[in-house]
């Protein structure tokens, strides 16, 4: 009766199969890998929204997310094979390509540059400049050997510059300087 008298029926929101989150200011963005966007769930306001549901910003596989001081979101989408840059009013800006082949899982920032963690066969580290996407550097590569990966799935930047990079199937958690040097 409410539908056909024109009240709408309540649309349910919902976070599907959430992965990455970053939170800025109060405001937490959620990656949702099921729902192929990433929630901005604002806690102050108590309000619910998407990014990346359209246009050219539209999402394929949101996995990680980072957020610089600047409020600009860096998403790392595997199926897009990109790093997807929204600006601080949530609207879509740019994408960065990651080499081929490519993977990407994960991104971390420190200063600016980007640091792209790809876990296909290359299992490499790819270093982007933060405004224009270029690719600066890149390090790691296959291996056991410290500063090589295996599988790599979580990349973290510290304040004081160091990176950080769970190694899955190493079994172990790598300290690596921003070139790629082993700590």
């Amino acid at each position: 009766e409410d539908y056909i008298l024109g009240k709408e029926p309540a649309v349910k929101r919902a976070i599907n199969k959430p992965y990455g989150i970053a939170v800025r200011d109060g405001v937490a963005y959620v990656c949702d890998t099921k729902g192929l966007s990433v929630c901005r769930l604002d806690f102050r306001n108590q309000s619910f929204s998407v990014l990346g549901v359209s246009g050219p910003g539209r999402l394929r596989k949101p996995l990680n997310i980072e957020i610089d001081p600047a409020n600009y979101k860096f998403v790392v989408d595997a199926e897009r094979k990109q790093v997807v840059v929204y600006g601080p009013d949530d609207q879509y800006v740019s994408a960065f390509d990651v080499p081929p082949p490519c993977h990407p899982v994960d991104v971390a920032l420190y200063q600016d540059e980007l640091y792209v963690l790809d876990n296909d066969e290359s299992c490499q580290i790819v270093v982007l400049d933060r405004t224009t996407g270029k690719v600066l550097r890149t390090f790691g590569g296959p291996g056991g050997e410290p500063g090589k990966l295996r599988i790599p799935n979580s990349l973290a930047a510290s304040p004081d510059g160091f990176l950080y990079v769970s190694d899955t199937h190493n079994w172990r958690i790598q300290k690596l300087s921003r070139t790629g040097e082993p700590i």
